[in-house]
């Protein structure tokens, strides 16, 4: 199992991604949610198949508008099949560990919560915290295109 969990660690290194999702108050609920989630987009289906045979989650086939482009598959898990992926992953993950850890980090504190309603002003600024340090993490690659001239 070590070595297809490195296998799928780069995978979700290059062509992957590990977030957390903040979603607005609704149904009558007055704080934010946030979610960890992992996902990974290709044009075969093998690896996001392999993915949801070994972590569950679900697929979905993108098409793009652009006839010239080829369609894709996405991957992807939220909350609880997040956080079993990323603990496997983890291990094997060299450029978003830090991510996987915020994520992991977030799901434990869902689950002692006993559910993803924060309890407690100091529980919502510390999963908002989180949630931006992800965030930041996850800033666009392309610095040339995206950052302001100084």
């Amino acid at each position: 199992m070590k070595t297809l969990f490195a296998y799928m660690a780069g995978c979700i290194d290059s062509d992957g991604y590990i977030t957390v999702t903040k979603r607005s108050p609704s149904g009558g609920r007055t704080n934010p949610s946030y979610y960890p989630r992992v996902g990974i987009n290709q044009t075969d289906p093998i690896v996001p198949e392999l993915f949801r045979a070994t972590f569950g989650g679900h697929i979905h086939r993108h098409v793009p508008k652009n006839p010239g482009h080829k369609p894709w598959f996405i991957w992807q898990a939220e909350g609880p099949k997040a956080a079993v992926a990323l603990r496997k992953l983890k291990p094997f993950l060299r450029l978003k560990q830090v991510q996987a850890e915020h994520a992991i980090n977030l799901a434990k504190r869902i689950t002692r919560k006993a559910g993803n309603q924060p309890h407690g002003p100091n529980e919502i600024e510390e999963r908002e915290r989180i949630w931006r340090a992800v965030v930041g993490l996850n800033q666009p690659r392309n610095r040339r295109v995206h950052l302001t001239p100084p």
